[in-house]
């Protein structure tokens, strides 16, 4: 079960994960994604640091996540990777495909360029 919050600073929508992420509970952060969206929000940071567990059903969600992000000409950062979600991250290399920052800092400094 994965915990969902959303939260707004300026022009940035922060999407705040807690728990373990798989397809089942998938649909609760593509709504998080869908209230920024209809917000106009298109730059979006996604706090992992909480999330203990993600499969690839996930991993594929948000793959098609940060596709649509990049439709709209958006940004889309990952944040607070750790343990084995970074590890599967790093397997999969999916660095080259996600900007992935250390902290929120980091990412919202991201975001202004």
């Amino acid at each position: 079960m994965a915990k969902v919050e959303v939260g707004y600073l300026e022009d940035v929508a922060i999407i705040s994960i807690e728990g373990e992420v798989d397809g089942e509970n998938f649909a609760d952060i593509t709504d998080a994604f869908t209230v920024a969206f209809l917000k106009r929000m298109s730059k979006i940071v996604v706090d992992m640091s909480k999330v203990s567990y993600i499969n690839s059903q996930a991993i594929s969600g948000f793959l098609s996540l940060n596709s649509k992000v990049a439709d709209v000409a958006g940004k889309l950062t990952l944040v607070g990777l750790g343990g084995e979600v970074a590890k599967i991250f790093d397997m999969l290399r999916l660095g080259e495909v996600f900007s992935i920052s250390a902290t929120k800092d980091e990412a919202l400094k991201k975001m202004k360029y």
